[in-house]
């Protein structure tokens, strides 16, 4: 019993964030490295601004806002509105759509879909989650002096989720973009 009250404290002391300075820089740098991930890779993933509560904009510190959009890949510029013409893409239908293939995959993968902001439109759209909470405790261990390659920085089924998703993500932008013409001349 006094162990699991030990470990209860730690795992709440753990939830309340990174309490170091350190930390927070650890935090932010393997923050920065899953993103790079997200929009280097092929086909590449957008990330997404939290959604304000009321008047104050969010910053969340406790998933990854991200989506599927085909921007990169058909060369698309980043304001440009998906859902209006020429492109009239339901990009929000595309990325449920492979969240739930990728929460179908065996193994056990799992993949959230909320709501998130496209930082190019401004409109609200939805979003694939991931958790940041390990996060946060990897960025605990860099500060308690630990050393961990960059393969121990990031959360283990991030690299699993993601390769459902790329493979999943070629067929889906071929069928939602395959009414969409290269050449949009005089329109």
């Amino acid at each position: 019993e006094a162990d699991e009250v030990e470990v209860r404290a730690t795992l709440g002391k753990l939830q309340e964030g990174p309490w170091h300075p350190l930390a927070t820089d650890a935090t932010g740098a393997i923050v920065a490295a899953l993103q790079w991930k997200l929009e280097s890779g092929d086909p590449a993933f957008e990330i997404l601004d939290a959604p304000a509560v009321g008047n104050v904009p969010a910053q969340s510190a406790d998933v990854l806002r991200f989506r599927l959009s085909g921007r990169a890949k058909f060369g698309i510029p980043r304001e440009a509105d998906l859902a209006e013409r020429p492109y009239n893409v339901d990009v929000d239908a595309m990325n449920r759509e492979l969240a739930s293939l990728v929460n179908m995959a065996q193994g056990g993968a799992f993949l959230g879909v909320g709501e998130g902001i496209d930082p190019g439109t401004g409109r609200y759209c939805a979003a694939l989650l991931w958790p940041l909470g390990l996060v946060a405790i990897a960025a605990v261990a860099i500060v308690d002096g630990r050393n961990l390659d960059r393969e121990q920085l990031e959360p283990g089924p991030f690299e699993e989720v993601m390769s459902i998703a790329r493979s999943e993500s070629i067929a889906l932008l071929s069928r939602y973009f395959a009414h969409v013409t290269s050449c949009h001349c005089g329109q």
